[in-house]
């Protein structure tokens, strides 16, 4: 064991709004020790965690893990169970266990017999069904199992018991105290109890809402100091809050990949933009087709209307105009919960405290919506051509497939704009609002030629435009969108680095 405290805190200051959740927190935990954080419910317990763990941002004070700095931490040697747990409720315990383990480079025979240890030590060993018919007190031992995935240094517990029966909260007590000299437990509760029966009075500080805690130990009393503190310099306000010692980016980069691609595959966000896609391309072809014998039917017997024989570029006009309304719709609604509803489900808390940046968190979740979206596009595009070439015979793909990159680019373009609201925002309907609003400007300002051929809103109309074959330049408005996708995109990315989760 390293002769450094496990964890030092000082003069640790967090102020919300006028409020002081923290009012200069003194204390110092060694390594190899259960430390209990006792205080009542809105004492600042989970405050203190999330600036611990660089989840939020301290007002004034220090915090240093191991003696490094916060923004230095190595998460591959933390593990983490928030207050209130939360995991993505499409997957398995043993699912969500080895996504964890992959987050933290844990791979083949060594991930599958971790994965088999923590289920066995957690009592969730026969639990088959997805995380989200599981009770509370089966998410709080799933999280007590995913927090001891990378078998780490210092483990930080919030809560641990708090939704688990008698013999729940008498096996997580057990499984802490197992861990005295062989890993640094901190755990918050407000249960005087627990904290007795696990932890030696001196590791036992009290906590109360904006109070400042000092000592050197003492007798555990709720509302006393008991704990002692150093730290390093505090991290400037403004700074970014992710870790900058993450971990490996490409292990993290394909292990959430992997986890974003199976989530569009399991729940209504892929499979809507599948079966609207399909939907399009065998619908707009026939409509096109028999919307003279429609309009016929509609009109009153006896009156003839003339109408010109439908073509394939009617066909093809239907199907962008569908895609250009409300396949773009679903577009921006379906990828609205980029990082929001990571956050607002707290899903980000369990990804963040592993080792990964959190730019591969926004890029990767980015990635494997365009890629769905792009494989989507792909089929309906073919599927379109082979039912009106069925229709109207000699169609030709080249104009189709032209258009379809074009609108591709604009529907990125618009995902950008989602991605920067959706990072710093806990609310999807904001984000899926903000890509209609840039939607709506880009359509009003196509009305001006100059804009719609020299920037990004030429992208509004070259699809129709190479769709009836008329000459257009489509370099700049290309060039300039996919420069504007890189701004957003980086934009998204920095956001969420400095955001609060």
């Amino acid at each position: 064991m390293t002769a450094e405290p496990a964890v030092e805190i000082r003069g640790l200051v967090k102020q919300f709004r006028g409020v002081r959740a923290l009012d200069g927190l003194d204390l110092s935990v060694e390594p190899g020790s259960v430390f209990g954080f006792l205080g009542p419910n809105g004492a600042g317990k989970t405050t203190t965690i999330r600036i611990l763990l660089g989840f939020a941002r301290a007002t004034s004070g220090s915090v240093s893990v191991f003696g490094e700095p916060v923004s230095r931490v190595q998460l591959a040697d933390l593990g983490f169970l928030p207050d209130v747990p939360a995991y993505y409720p499409w997957l398995t315990a043993p699912e969500l266990l080895r996504f964890v383990g992959r987050l933290h480079g844990i791979k083949g025979t060594r991930l599958r017999s971790r994965v088999d240890t923590v289920l066995q030590l957690s009592g969730l060993a026969d639990a088959s069904h997805r995380v989200g018919h599981f009770s509370r007190g089966m998410k709080q031992r799933l999280g007590i199992a995913q927090a001891l995935i990378n078998a780490p240094k210092l483990l930080i517990l919030d809560e641990p018991t708090s939704a688990l029966d008698p013999v729940g909260r008498r096996d997580v007590l057990n499984m802490i105290a197992a861990l005295k000299g062989k890993a640094t437990v901190v755990f918050s509760t407000h249960i005087l109890p627990d904290v007795e029966r696990v932890c030696e009075p001196a590791q036992v500080p009290g906590c109360r809402p904006g109070r400042r805690r000092t000592g050197t130990g003492g007798p555990a009393r709720p509302g006393t100091g008991g704990g002692a503190g150093v730290e390093r310099k505090h991290r400037q306000l403004g700074g970014r809050l992710c870790l900058a010692n993450e971990g490996s980016t490409m292990t993290g980069f394909v292990a959430y990949l992997g986890k974003s691609f199976m989530e569009l595959a399991r729940t209504w966000r892929g499979w809507l933009l599948a079966i609207t896609g399909l939907f399009f391309a065998v619908s707009s072809p026939v409509l096109a087709f028999y919307t003279p014998d429609i309009v016929q039917m509609a009109t009153e017997q006896g009156v003839e209307i003339s109408m010109p024989e439908p073509t394939y570029v009617d066909a093809y006009g239907q199907w962008l105009k569908n895609l250009g309304q409300l396949g773009l719709a679903i577009w921006l609604i379906s990828t609205s919960g980029l990082i929001a509803s990571e956050r607002k489900s707290g899903t980000a808390q369990i990804v963040c405290s592993k080792p990964i940046r959190r730019s591969t968190v926004v890029m990767a979740g980015a990635l494997a919506h365009i890629t769905v979206l792009t494989g989507v596009l792909l089929v309906s595009t073919c599927v379109t051509w082979i039912v009106t070439q069925a229709l109207f015979g000699d169609a030709p793909l080249a104009d189709l497939v032209a258009a379809m990159g074009v609108w591709l680019v604009l529907a990125v373009l618009l995902f950008g704009v989602v991605a920067v609201v959706s990072a710093g925002s806990r609310h999807s309907l904001a984000a899926a609002a903000a890509g209609f609003g840039a939607y709506l400007l880009l359509s009003m300002a196509s009305i001006w030629p100059a804009a719609a051929e020299y920037s990004p809103v030429g992208l509004i109309t070259l699809p129709t435009t190479l769709l009836a074959g008329e000459d257009a330049s489509i370099a700049w408005p290309l060039a300039t969108g996919c420069a504007m996708i890189v701004v957003l995109f980086a934009g998204a990315v920095g956001i969420f680095k400095r955001a609060e989760i």
